[in-house]
């Protein structure tokens, strides 16, 4: 009974995981986990949330090329950039391949690369492998392969390609197709450079006979007997309910909807009062898991990281917040 206490606690809820000597020990008290030197994670904190491993140094690079074998933390306290735990320091550590605007590769420290106004590709690359040449996409959406100094046009930067084309992309007209082209082409909606019709579904309001919007694509609205708004047309305000709109009750929430729409989303419908301002949406307590921890409160009360209010109405039971 004592050694069930001790790795309890007083309270047998209150429980979480142990760091001890680079090991986790789950399910005991922090009383218990002090008592052999160890770091308590927090009530309900088990050992698969964290990791109990030590850090471990590595090769960390300055600005000045140089490089040392640090922590983590002292490597980025110095603005250095840490490579990794457990690499060390050899001659090509913190030197990588610089390419110039013209198109010159040579092999430098990050702070001689961008001092030179040069593009540094990253600490261990090399000239062998790299390309000091990108995408260039002109005015016309045309791609080509140049230095950055030779480019007219935005520079996609070094080892681009132009295959599929970066300089063009899906553009969504009004009755919801989409075409691949250039944004100067596209008097619709226009992705952006590199996406593609399959990237997007141009998608928009879609109204059902009930007055019920979703937004989808123009395809899927057709599948559902629905009628296409247009894309990019938002649910929000509901363009697609003629009728007056009324309060609509969630979770002490008020918002004015179509009864269809309130239904559809939990809510309860007051017909007669259309403004927000004269309903009257009480809150009913619920039941809210923090953790593995259940309590009762109002859905405004369960926010936040971890936690979830399982319902109006609902009650607490011994698995009510087991997973």
């Amino acid at each position: 009974m004592f050694l069930l206490s001790l790795l309890t606690g007083c309270n047998p809820t209150a429980s979480g995981g142990c760091c001890s000597e680079g090991a986790c020990i789950d399910s005991v008290s922090d009383i218990f986990c002090v008592g052999i030197g160890g770091n308590y994670l927090g009530n309900s904190i088990s050992c698969q949330d964290t990791s109990c491993q030590e850090p471990m140094a590595g090769a960390c690079c300055l600005e000045d090329g140089s490089c040392q074998e640090n922590m983590q933390n002292t490597c980025e306290s110095m603005n250095g950039t840490f490579v990794g735990e457990l690499t060390v320091c050899a001659s090509n550590t913190c030197r990588g391949a610089c390419c110039d605007k013209d198109g010159q590769c040579s092999e430098k420290s990050m702070g001689e690369c961008s001092a030179s106004g040069s593009n540094y590709q990253g600490d261990g690359t090399s000239c062998d492998t790299t390309s000091c040449v990108g995408a260039c996409c002109n005015e016309s959406g045309d791609c080509a392969i140049v230095t950055q100094e030779a480019c007219q046009g935005s520079y996609l930067g070094d080892g681009t390609t132009c295959e599929p084309n970066p300089c063009a992309g899906a553009c969504c007209d009004t009755s919801g197709a989409c075409t691949v082209m250039t944004e100067q082409d596209c008097s619709g909606i226009y992705d952006g450079n590199g996406t593609t019709c399959d990237d997007t579904s141009c998608r928009g309001a879609c109204c059902a006979s009930d007055g019920l919007c979703t937004f989808s694509s123009v395809t899927d609205c057709q599948l559902l007997g629905g009628t296409y708004e247009g894309v990019g047309v938002a649910c929000d305000p509901n363009p697609c309910f003629t009728g007056p709109l009324a309060a609509c009750c969630i979770t002490g929430q008020c918002s004015l909807t179509s009864a269809t729409e309130c239904a559809t989303n939990g809510g309860t419908f007051q017909a007669d009062i259309t403004s927000c301002d004269i309903a009257f949406c009480p809150q009913t307590i619920g039941a809210c898991c923090r953790g593995s921890v259940c309590i009762m409160t109002f859905a405004s009360q369960c926010q936040g990281d971890g936690n979830t209010f399982v319902g109006e109405g609902s009650a607490c039971s011994s698995n009510t917040c087991i997973p």
